[in-house]
């Protein structure tokens, strides 16, 4: 799916071009488990840093997932507002995730 301007901002504080850049749905995407566990640790390590709730930062994790078509991988952002750092970011390797077969995708 294309960036709207909101999109565009988090593509462009990644670091990437927009125009090579797609929103992707969580549905439509499998993560490897090694993958999630690295993620996982660094959100709890934020959390710890930073007094913030895991289970609500978990739940906001796939909310804004975004597609790099030039380097493959999978950037998820996470802006974090009333606390001392601003936004979570993560990139997941192309290898580590994929996009769903249809038969596979969750309706």
């Amino acid at each position: 799916m294309f960036l709207n301007a909101h999109q565009m901002e988090e593509a462009q504080a990644m670091g990437w071009n927009v125009d090579r850049t797609f929103s992707v749905a969580v549905t439509d995407v499998w993560i490897t488990g090694q993958a999630q566990v690295s993620v996982g640790r660094h959100l709890q390590a934020l959390c710890v840093a930073y007094g913030l709730s895991f289970a609500h930062m978990r739940e906001r994790l796939t909310q804004e997932m975004y597609w790099h078509e030039d380097s493959g991988n999978l950037g998820i952002m996470l802006r974090l507002q009333g606390a001392d750092i601003e936004s979570f970011y993560a990139e997941i390797p192309s290898g580590q995730w994929g996009f769903r077969e249809v038969r596979q995708a969750t309706h």
